[in-house]
C-alpha cells in the first residue's frame, strides 16, 4: 500500500511546539510561519515524483552530501538516477520534524526530520524509516540544501514473487 502524506497545513501544525521548543508554551506567528515553510519544502524535497535534475536543484552546488563530502548538482543527480534506475518505486511520507533551529546571522536553518519509505522494484520491496539532518539556505527566496545526512533506522525487505 503506498505511503500518503499529511497536507502541509497539518504537518505545520504538529510542527509548532518543535519549532518553538515546548510543549507547552504557544507558538508565534513566526514560529507558525517558520514551519509551514519547512514543511513546504520538505514535503516539495521528497516527492518521488521529482526527476533527478529537479531534485538535485534542491541542493547548493557544492553541497556537503550525506558522507561524500562536496558536490556538485551534476553528482547528485547521476547519484539519484542510479537510484531510481535501482528502485523505480517510490514512496516517501514525512513521518515527523523533530526541530528546526534557525541561526539569524546566516540565515539558514538546521532541520532533524524522519521519512517513512517505501522502494521497490521488479524482484523486491524495501520499507522502514530514516533519520535526516540538513541545513538549508534561503528559505525565505531559494531555499536549497548546504549539508544533509542519514540514519536509515528501521528497514524490512519483502521478495516479490
Amino acid at each position: 500500500m503506498p505511503l500518503r502524506s499529511l497536507p502541509v497545513l497539518a504537518i505545520a501544525v504538529l510542527l509548532l511546539p518543535a519549532v518553538h521548543g515546548s510543549d507547552t508554551a504557544p507558538p508565534d506567528e513566526a514560529d507558525a510561519a517558520l514551519a509551514a515553510e519547512v514543511a513546504a519544502f520538505l514535503e516539495s524535497f521528497i516527492d518521488p515524483g521529482n526527476s533527478p535534475r529537479e531534485q538535485a536543484a534542491y541542493f547548493a552546488e557544492g553541497v556537503d552530501y550525506y558522507e561524500q563530502g562536496p558536490a556538485s548538482r551534476a553528482l547528485i543527480a547521476k547519484d539519484i538516477a542510479r537510484y531510481s534506475r535501482r528502485w523505480p518505486w517510490r514512496a516517501y511520507r514525512l513521518a515527523r520534524v523533530d526541530y528546526i533551529t534557525p541561526d539569524a546571522a546566516t540565515g539558514q536553518v538546521f532541520v532533524s526530520y524522519a521519512v517513512d519509505f517505501e522502494v521497490g522494484n521488479r524482484t523486491r520491496v524495501v520499507r522502514g524509516r530514516a533519520n535526516y539532518g540538513a541545513v538549508i539556505s534561503g528559505l525565505d527566496s531559494e531555499p536549497r540544501i548546504v549539508w544533509i545526512r542519514e540514519n536509515i533506522t528501521g528497514r524490512a525487505r519483502d521478495t516479490i514473487e
